[in-house]
């Protein structure tokens, strides 16, 4: 017979719940600058730079709102970018 280390039957110990750190009002003022940099650089056609600021609002927040639309907006665009360089291919064939 196999042994796992612990009885059949029993509960296993729980790793404790830690929660997020909360950001301080300082990054979230910077959180939302760098995200609103990133809307301002994606208006103005200016992805890599939109996508680097989008990618600092994520990091000063992964769990916050802005964070989550970051991410999000992250994702559309790199979609956005396949489809274009797909076309480009096929536009140079």
């Amino acid at each position: 017979m196999l042994s796992l280390g612990f009885a059949e039957g029993c509960v296993q110990p729980r790793r404790p719940v830690v929660a997020a750190p909360v950001p301080s009002p300082r990054d979230e003022a910077a959180q939302r600058s760098a995200y609103e940099l990133g809307v301002r650089r994606f208006a103005q056609e200016k992805y890599v730079e939109a996508r680097a600021a989008w990618r600092e609002a994520v990091r000063l927040g992964p769990r916050t709102a802005l964070g989550g639309k970051s991410l999000e907006h992250l994702k559309k665009l790199d979609r956005m970018l396949a489809t274009l360089a797909e076309i480009q291919q096929d536009a140079a064939r």
